[in-house]
Formats: C-alpha cells, sequence, structure tokens
C-alpha cells in the first residue's frame, strides 16, 4: 500500500517540498488576481476561504517550528535559541 497524495509522490521529502511550492504558488496567483472585476459574493467567499487557510497555514508553520525545536536543528545550526532562527 502506498501512500500517495495530491502531490503525485510517496517520498515523504518531496511531498513536504512540494506542498510548500503549491502554497506558494496559490499565494502568488492570489497576488496576482485582479479583484475588482470579482463580484461581492466571490470576494466574499475568498476571504473567508483565505482567514480559515490563513490559520491553518498557521497551525502548519507551527507544527514545523516545534519540530525544528524538537530536535534541536537550530542548535545545530549554531543558533542558541529557535528565536533567534527564525529570524534568520
Amino acid at each position: 500500500m502506498t501512500n500517495e497524495t495530491d502531490t503525485g509522490t510517496t517520498d515523504p521529502q518531496s511531498r513536504v517540498s512540494q506542498a510548500v511550492a503549491l502554497i506558494t504558488q496559490g499565494l502568488d496567483l492570489l497576488a496576482t488576481a485582479d479583484l475588482t472585476t470579482s463580484d461581492a459574493d466571490t470576494l466574499i467567499d475568498v476571504a473567508k476561504t483565505t482567514e480559515k487557510s490563513l490559520n491553518r497555514l498557521t497551525f502548519q508553520s507551527d507544527r514545523v517550528i516545534t519540530e525544528i525545536n524538537h530536535r534541536d536543528i537550530h542548535r545545530d545550526r549554531g543558533y542558541r535559541t529557535i528565536f533567534a532562527f527564525m529570524d534568520t
């Protein structure tokens, strides 16, 4: 049984990289979208979905930061605190 997802790969490293690439691509598309041509209902839907996505993305970011902290990756890279590491 494989663990294939929407990214089309079973390699965990590739899945993570592809997921981040898709998020970045989606943000780029949204940033360049012409909102002036959207009707009110579309704008409301986009605003609601964007807010939900922001909350989900914040949670996932926290998961990654926690994993970095638990593995002491920041210390391995020469930083005393996770905060100093994240500011780089």
